[in-house]
């Protein structure tokens, strides 16, 4: 008698779960019990354990995935959580080599979204943002595509369905609602708070670290493309900066009609980067589909770590940031005839920090140039002052009067920039 833990990779739903426990119980006469919990099987069995055929069994399934290291007499459920935080780590060191090395980001590379964009231009915008689309949504993608079809084709194309449709019907209902749709940066930040938790909870259960029962029914690569068609249409709600710049500009035009055919535009824009990840992950079998599962985990759980932040910030609740002396790093304001200045220069991710003085009136001259301003900053908020001011190129004043000391955050209108209002005791 004897029992031994075998972590299978790919075992994230409930199905899955009960094909190894009913397949390693049928094919093998040592083993008398299997007992599955997230991603590991506890297999009792008597005699010699003929591990090499359980594995053989198991990779035999081509959606599942496990080798000889991954047996052990312990319990190796943490063993998902080192690797998360392994991956998380690798992309977001990613992320930061791309825009500190290459100089380039893809978040500040979303083209700005104004009045002035035909459907052609939409198209055009959909084609541009497709590498941001993949940062954003390529991970829920790559996650949702893992059906049993007869080609990869089915996955890809019911995910991209149901996303574009979603995108159409937020169009229309911006467009005939107007200014119904527009919420405060409160409600906004609960909103964001609420979807980063979900994705942490996605990307926890993508990695077999938990199990949520409810999860695994929607989000369930075994129901012949019900899943894929599910989280392509909840991909249209999805708190996404280039989304809500989207849907904002359906708000702006005043009609169902033009808010469906202007997103239908950008959509389809978005299809073929998208639709061609989607393949290429169906068409994966075995080790190589887990793989690009747990590169999915990871990119959605620093995803939703990044809105958690963002949703935090629109609430009103300052994040902690490294020890600085009181105005090391920030524009100072100065005082003439009863009025404080202070001017900051505007770059695509930032406003710049600023520190005034408590009880006195303060101007912040806000210099932006054309090309630095973007859909994402081109409205400032300091909501503690009750400031929300529309940019324009050229030099911009925010007037308030600060009160008592501490630090306000200043931050865009889908809170993806953070910068600090500094208020000082005199």
């Amino acid at each position: 008698m004897g029992s031994c833990y075998l972590r299978v990779e790919g075992m994230q739903w409930k199905e899955a779960r009960e094909f190894v426990r009913s397949l390693l119980l049928q094919n093998n006469a040592e083993v008398n019990d299997v007992k599955v919990r997230g991603s590991v099987a506890r297999i009792s069995y008597e005699g010699e354990p003929a591990i090499n055929d359980w594995i053989g069994q198991i990779n035999g399934s081509g959606v599942l995935f496990t080798k000889r290291g991954l047996v052990t007499r312990h319990d190796p459920v943490a063993t998902g959580a080192l690797e998360l935080a392994c991956i998380a780590a690798a992309v977001v060191a990613a992320y930061s080599a791309m825009v500190g090395v290459l100089g380039f980001d893809p978040v500040a590379a979303v083209p700005r979204i104004d009045g002035s964009l035909t459907y052609g231009a939409l198209f055009v915008t959909g084609i541009l943002c497709s590498l941001h689309c993949l940062g954003m949504c390529g991970a829920l993608n790559l996650a949702s595509t893992f059906g049993e079809f007869r080609t990869p084709i089915r996955g890809a194309g019911l995910y991209n369905a149901g996303r574009i449709s979603s995108y159409v019907m937020t169009g229309a209902l911006a467009g005939a609602l107007g200014s119904v749709l527009s919420i405060g940066q409160t409600a906004a930040g609960a909103i964001l708070c609420a979807a980063s938790l979900l994705m942490l909870v996605i990307s926890l259960n993508l990695m077999g670290i938990i199990h949520i029962p409810v999860l695994t029914r929607v989000h369930n690569p075994t129901r012949a493309g019900r899943s894929a068609l599910a989280i392509g249409l909840l991909n249209g709600l999805m708190p996404c900066g280039m989304l809500q710049s989207m849907q904002l500009y359906a708000l702006s035009t005043g009609s169902p009609a033009v808010g469906a055919l202007s997103m239908l535009a950008f959509g389809l824009g978005t299809l073929p980067a998208m639709f061609g990840i989607g393949l290429t992950a169906g068409a994966l079998k075995g080790k190589g589909r887990q793989v690009i599962t747990k590169l999915a985990a990871g990119m959605v759980f620093v995803l939703a770590l990044a809105m958690l932040g963002r949703g935090l910030v629109s609430l009103g609740v300052s994040l902690p940031t490294a020890a600085s002396s009181a105005t090391e790093g920030y524009a100072v304001a100065s005082v003439h005839d009863g009025v404080q200045t202070v001017s900051t220069t505007l770059a695509q991710k930032s406003y710049g920090d600023v520190a005034v003085y408590e009880g006195v009136p303060v101007e912040i001259h806000i210099h932006a140039d054309a090309s630095e301003l973007t859909s994402c900053n081109e409205t400032v908020r300091i909501e503690a002052f009750g400031v929300e001011r529309h940019l324009e190129p050229g030099d911009n004043v925010i007037e308030f009067t600060p009160g008592e000391p501490g630090d306000y955050t200043m931050t865009c209108w889908m809170g993806m920039i953070t910068n600090t209002v500094r208020v000082m005791g005199r």
